[in-house]
């Protein structure tokens, strides 16, 4: 390549040598190259993944999987906001959502002792609760 008389835009110390093929920016060095070609790779990336994607063609019977798993997701989230809003705690699905611990004793325990002190059925309702987003 021939060199140019026009300094690089990037470090402003050397002549520019070289030449991206994508954005045509001109540069001096492999260290200049790589400070401009975040953003260019960037660029580039998705680009080719728009492109592919554009390309790909789904067939009735992926439609149709999509439509299964997105319909599940759609129920299990109605399910978790009824059983929260239903229920109102995390309890083990017979009304009773108390603990059997005296509450003065629950402000020195750590989150550990305190999960223990909990069902399996109220650990999943609250694991499911968080996950729902309606406990923040």
């Amino acid at each position: 390549m021939e060199a140019s008389s026009r300094v690089c835009p990037l470090c402003t110390k050397q002549y520019s040598k070289y030449t991206c093929p994508k954005c045509s920016i001109q540069y001096c060095s492999l260290a200049c190259y790589k400070t401009h070609s975040d953003r260019c790779l960037d660029d580039f990336y998705q680009e080719n993944v728009i492109a592919e994607l554009k390309m790909q063609k789904a067939s009735v019977e992926d439609k149709r999987k999509m439509m299964e798993i997105l319909k599940r997701f759609q129920d299990q989230r109605i399910e978790d906001e009824r059983e929260c809003l239903s229920g109102g705690g995390f309890g083990d699905g017979d009304g009773g959502d108390e603990l059997d611990i005296d509450p003065d004793a629950v402000q020195g325990m750590d989150t550990e002792e305190l999960w223990a002190h909990l069902s399996p059925e109220q650990q999943r309702r609250f694991q499911r609760a968080v996950l729902a987003g309606h406990l923040s």
